[in-house]
């Protein structure tokens, strides 16, 4: 069942996983949650080549970023304090 917290709180969790492709690019999952139950997930494969885990973990925040201020921006414009 999904729900909204009371107190506006929206939870983000990303991860990638190294080289995993033929070309050695890398793949992010990320889900979001604004209370109970995941609301959006998503798996992507990484545009940019890394060469560690470490790089391919930020290049996946890179790509997560604009979803994650997308999503505060639209909470906001709906009247919910986040």
């Amino acid at each position: 069942m999904l729900s909204i917290d009371k107190h506006g709180i929206i939870e983000w969790w990303i991860d990638a996983s190294f080289a995993v492709h033929e070309d050695m690019r890398s793949r992010t999952g990320m889900c979001m949650s604004l209370g109970s139950g995941i609301i959006y997930a998503a798996s992507i494969m990484q545009k940019l080549n890394t060469v560690s885990t470490a790089g391919s973990e930020l290049v996946g925040v890179v790509d997560a970023m604009p979803k994650m201020m997308w999503t505060r921006l639209f909470m906001e414009a709906q009247g919910y304090n986040v």
